[in-house]
């Protein structure tokens, strides 16, 4: 067979478009979205049509949410024109809305319709001419982009493509299977017949084993129910009488523990009532205040300042230069008033003069900037002067001496202002260190301490004095902390009272224990038993009680209606004589299963061989020599391969590219063998190279070209390099390449 051309009446985008296909190699380049999963689903479609019935199985949903015509959906239409190798041309036309005006006509002779031989699932199916039908066909021949993919995505998608083949081998027809088929068909008709016969065997023994088996379900019910309550009032009778077991036993626990802790009462109480024998203890003074007296004057004296007494000149020392300088002001200002005669000063030494003094005094009084520039301005003039020669007058050295003894005499106040702040706080660190020096004395007069004259010394005894303190407060601390403990031990009882009270509890003890389980006993001690666990577990106790009564009421209540035990095991005889019957019957099922099974195994292991010479074929040319031998399991046709060197390995370990070539070459071979000798299966392949790498694309094409000599192969690709192999290896007559567009949007 060799489909011709690929009518699309109404599918998808497509509205009257078509496609003509050469018999060998067929390449149809298209970029993305110029259609080519649609032409590729058309093909399948038109070939192989959709099933007609009640339901949408999830394939035939799935295809169809994906190409009903986009425009209008109440027409949908596809076909195909084939050739089949008996010479015959055949037009499919698929009504796919409706799927009711799908027939299969001869394409040349008018009139001949062809629709009966190939009906499948109620409409026309082309592939049944190759032996195939439409599922074993998609899982073979029409092989998807997405079936490719998903192989490699997760097990259970390689699993369900293992599944395709296996459904594929055994819905295809193969010789022997279906010999086997026809026998158990006989054989199923005639010793079993169906569900649907009423005068079969089937039919009326499943009455029989019906009525039976409600018989004895009714019968064995009601006296397995009578045996579960008689059981469950057993149990309670049982959980009632451990209940109370345990229930006396945590008793006898719960009073030797009371007589324990009563006797170690009585022992501790005897042992403080020794330790008093005079009474309670005897509470010294309180000394509080002299203890908070004592940590203070210590707190003071460790946080005592260091005075540090001032350096430099005196305050009178200060005070006598400041008169010095005012006097020398005084002398430079009457001098001013009556001058001496002299020679005229030059005008630039007065000015040089006075810049240095002003210079002087701004370093001073931390002006560095404004000194050092006016010394600057002084030495020019002091240069400017000795060039000119001339001799300063005596006005121009009283102004500059009266300047330096002012700048002079402003210093020296600030000098006593600092002195003074010095000398005040000097003496506030002198009194705040005396203070604590006083505190410290004062402190050990008051616990009886001779004063001595070293602050240290004294300091040193105030600690031993808190020390030992503190050492006699705890001693007395814990005295009277035993003296409560013993009040609160004996409480008002007196010793005596707290004898006869610890031996009737022993006592009582001693009684309760000698009826317990001395194992049960050993258990109930180890875990630390309460008395809210003795609560907890008598109001257990007493519900279990109640629920019993509850029970023993309706057991007998049951019994009064419960059938007698001769009619049950009458009515049990008689089910388990039809249930023989229903046996055999059901060994007759088994055998007719076990030919079942036979067939099938038959069937995988008459193809594995076959799949495994097959893809050995093209096995070595397409991987480039690395792997050439192949193994096909029968049940899960799971392949392996190995090549020269290499060990036989999973396909499903191999590498992304390799993994696809086996299984292509796996589908090749199953579509070949599937199909009826008379016949060859076409190849439709959408895709199928994406995976591939240069090299390995160029082998597989070329394998696929090989191939087209034996069948026709049609390859959707939206690879460049796809399309540019095909110019150059495709000849136009019995190849082809079809180039597609891109969909308007």
């Amino acid at each position: 067979m060799h489909i011709e051309r690929v009518i699309a009446n109404a599918f998808g985008p497509f509205l009257d478009r078509s496609l003509d296909f050469s018999p060998g190699m067929n390449v149809v380049y298209g970029p993305n979205e110029s259609g080519k999963s649609t032409w590729h689903a058309a093909l399948y479609a038109g070939l192989c049509g959709m099933r007609r019935g009640a339901g949408q199985p999830g394939f035939d949903r799935d295809f169809t949410e994906r190409h009903r015509p986009w425009d209008d959906d109440t027409v949908w239409q596809v076909g195909t024109v084939i050739g089949l190798t008996d010479g015959r041309r055949v037009e499919l036309s698929h009504d796919l809305a409706n799927r009711i005006d799908s027939t299969a006509r001869d394409a040349d002779l008018a009139g001949r319709d062809y629709s009966d031989e190939i009906l499948f699932d109620g409409a026309p199916d082309g592939s049944r001419w190759l032996g195939l039908n439409r599922k074993s066909f998609l899982s073979t021949a029409c092989i998807r982009q997405t079936q490719m993919l998903r192989l490699f995505e997760d097990e259970g998608a390689a699993r369900a493509f293992q599944e395709d083949l296996q459904r594929a081998a055994s819905t295809a027809g193969d010789t022997t299977a279906t010999r086997a088929i026809s026998l158990l068909d006989r054989f199923q008709a005639d010793r079993v017949g169906s569900d649907r016969a009423p005068t079969k065997p089937l039919r009326l023994t499943a009455a029989e084993v019906e009525t039976a088996t409600h018989a004895l379900t009714v019968a064995h019910e009601a006296h397995q129910d009578y045996l579960e309550r008689r059981a469950g009032v057993d149990h309670l009778e049982r959980e009632v009488a451990d209940l109370r077991t345990r229930e006396g036993a945590m008793r006898a626990v719960l009073a030797e523990m009371q007589a324990a802790q009563a006797s170690d009462h009585l022992k501790n109480v005897r042992l403080l009532a020794d330790r008093f024998p005079d009474g309670p203890p005897h509470r010294p003074g309180d000394d509080e205040y002299l203890s908070n007296q004592v940590a203070t004057a210590l707190q003071k004296w460790q946080a005592r300042p260091s005075p540090v007494p001032p350096i430099g000149a005196s305050v009178p020392e200060l005070e006598e230069e400041l008169a010095g300088l005012d006097s020398r002001m005084t002398e430079i200002s009457d001098e001013e008033s009556h001058p001496v005669p002299r020679t005229r000063p030059r005008p630039l030494l007065v000015v040089g003069l006075l810049a240095a003094a002003v210079g002087s005094a701004s370093i001073a009084i931390d002006q560095p900037l404004v000194g050092v520039g006016l010394l600057a301005v002084a030495l020019g003039l002091f240069i400017g002067w000795l060039l000119s020669g001339s001799t300063p007058s005596p006005s121009t050295d009283l102004t500059a001496e009266m300047a330096t003894v002012s700048l002079r005499r402003d210093h020296v106040e600030h000098l006593i202002h600092d002195r003074l702040s010095a000398e005040q706080m000097h003496a506030e660190t002198v009194a705040v260190l005396q203070r604590a020096i006083d505190q410290l004395r004062e402190a050990a007069t008051a616990i009886g301490f001779e004063p001595v004259e070293d602050p240290e010394d004294l300091a040193e005894a105030l600690f031993s004095w808190q020390k030992d303190r503190k050492k006699r407060h705890d001693q007395l601390t814990a005295v009277q902390a035993e003296w409560d403990t013993f009040q609160q031990l004996i409480g008002r009882e007196t010793i005596e009272e707290l004898e006869l009270a610890a031996d009737r509890l022993d006592s009582e003890a001693i009684a309760a224990i000698a009826g317990c389980d001395p194992q049960l006993l050993a258990e109930l001690r180890g875990t630390g038993v309460t008395n809210e666990d003795l609560a907890k577990l008598g109001d257990r106790a007493q519900r279990t009680r109640d629920e019993l009564n509850t029970l023993h009421g309706e057991l007998r209540q049951f019994a009064g209606s419960l059938p007698s035990v001769p009619e049950a095991e009458e009515a049990l005889d008689v089910a388990r004589q039809r249930f023989d019957r229903v046996r055999d019957l059901a060994a007759v099922l088994q055998k007719t299963m076990s030919f079942l099974r036979t067939a099938e195994e038959e069937v995988n292991r008459n193809l594995a061989p076959v799949l495994k010479s097959t893809v050995e074929e093209w096995l070595g040319q397409v991987t480039n020599g690395r792997y050439t031998e192949c193994k096909v399991d029968p049940e899960s046709l799971k392949v392996e391969v190995r090549g020269p060197g290499i060990d036989w390995r999973r396909a499903e370990l191999l590498s992304h590219g390799t993994r696809e070539q086996v299984y292509l070459l796996l589908r090749l071979a199953l579509a070949r063998h599937l199909t009826r000798p008379d016949e060859v299966c076409p190849l439709i392949l959408d895709d199928v190279l994406t995976s591939y790498d240069e090299e390995r694309r160029e082998v597989v094409l070329d394998t696929l070209f090989a191939l087209s000599g034996q069948t026709q192969v049609i390859l959707f690709s939206h690879d460049r390099e796809v399309a540019e192999w095909a110019r150059i290896h495709l000849d136009g007559e019995s190849d082809s390449l079809i180039l597609l567009d891109r969909l308007a949007s």
